[in-house]
């Protein structure tokens, strides 16, 4: 019965390290470096990164660029398209990108200036 007992902690023991090892794997994918960005380089990202760079949910972005929506935003980065194709991946310019979220933060501190708890820039 001694035998057993050991089996079965060096099963368990064997079955946290999988798990322990599994965890760490996990982490790591999900930290990627960030890379220096030369912005005199043209930069392309696709709709997916667009919208976690800038927060915004996909529903909100093709709403913040129909001209019939309250949330429409001429400012906003359109994209293009490297096809005629309607199905053609949309692309966007980084810096484009970069400067509009700098242009929407402006306009947010100018609309609650004064107010506690802005930071002024």
């Amino acid at each position: 019965m001694a035998q057993r007992s050991t089996k079965k902690t060096v099963r368990q023991e064997s079955a946290t390290d999988m798990r322990t090892k599994d965890l760490d794997l996990r982490k790591k994918s999900r930290k990627k470096e960030m890379k220096p960005v030369d912005l005199d380089q043209p930069i392309t990202i696709k709709l997916k990164e667009f919208l976690k760079l800038t927060g915004i949910a996909r529903s909100t972005a093709f709403e913040m660029w129909n001209p019939r929506s309250k949330r429409y935003d001429e400012a906003m980065p359109v994209g293009f398209r490297l096809s005629d194709s309607k199905n053609a991946p949309r692309f966007f310019f980084y810096w484009d990108v970069v400067e509009w979220l700098q242009y929407r933060a402006e306009l947010w501190r100018s609309r609650h200036a004064g107010k506690r708890g802005v930071l002024a820039a």
